[in-house]
């Protein structure tokens, strides 16, 4: 079974009505006859394994707590992150750069921003100046809003080009410098949420599936992600549209296809509470 991490278990009956909900599946079983165990460990399909509550017939899918708490870790980062470390396998990587004795700082960059390393592994990273214009080393940043108005207008990346004047490195340049910028004014205006009086948050998922092609013309297989949805039911505001999609995950190793799925089974809730 998969053991709990940093006090995550999901491994339990989903059923609300169920006596077992909520308990999870045990790490040892008995066998034998006389044998009572809460769960039955049983299998969805080919490498599936699942557990079925004897109480309510329902049976779920196996998770790892491990995955579930790095994927709640990535898409909490992308708007209320505190840089770190940037390499992976450094124990710095998840501590937070206000961490004492964790960082010293190492002078600043060209653009005015500072710059530290990390005690641990020597790597140094730069943190952007605050108060400093986010277009400041920007090449023709009179172009910013014609190109976002193509982008949510869904023209093609190439007619962008030409419309704008613009090359393929500028364009992809400005959706990275867009999205940067979306993810800070979330960041600003979620963070106010604890504050607001709220006496209950109803919130409404929804899960969709997107086939895209290939990467690659050598492995030509379709790919199938799933995206969640969250929004208030009251307000009908929405907190986010997150794909199963990890870009830092590692293709080549097992572990990332579970990653990989995980958001395809886990209730968006989970990751806001």
């Amino acid at each position: 079974m998969p053991l709990e991490s940093h006090g995550i278990n999901i491994n339990f009956c989903k059923s609300a009505g169920c006596s077992n909900f909520g308990i999870p599946v045990e790490q040892t079983s008995t066998k034998g006859p006389g044998a009572v165990n809460r769960y039955k460990i049983v299998a969805n399909g080919k490498h599936e394994p699942a557990a079925y509550c004897p109480s309510c017939k329902i049976s779920f899918q196996l998770k790892s707590n491990q995955g579930v708490y790095e994927e709640t870790k990535r898409i909490a980062g992308e708007t209320f992150g505190e840089p770190t470390c940037p390499v992976p396998t450094c124990k710095n990587h998840e501590v937070p750069l206000s961490t004492p004795d964790a960082y010293y700082a190492f002078g600043v960059t060209s653009a005015g921003s500072q710059r530290y390393r990390c005690r641990c592994c020597d790597k140094t990273f730069s943190v952007k100046r605050k108060g400093r214009s986010t277009i400041a080393n920007h090449q023709k940043s009179s172009k910013n809003l014609e190109i976002l108005e193509c982008l949510v207008n869904k023209m093609p990346q190439r007619r962008i080009c030409e419309k704008t004047k613009t090359s393929p490195v500028v364009l992809y340049g400005r959706i990275d410098f867009f999205y940067q910028q979306a993810s800070a004014f979330l960041a600003d205006r979620e963070s106010k949420l604890s504050s607001l009086d709220i006496k209950r948050l109803e919130i409404g998922v929804d899960r969709q599936e997107y086939a895209i092609n290939w990467a690659r013309r050598k492995d030509k297989k379709n790919v199938v992600l799933t995206a969640i949805a969250s929004a208030d039911n009251i307000t009908g505001y929405v907190f986010g549209m997150h794909p199963n999609f990890d870009p830092d995950a590692e293709p080549t190793l097992p572990s990332s296809k579970l990653m990989c799925f995980l958001m395809a089974y886990l209730p968006m809730p989970y990751f806001l509470l």
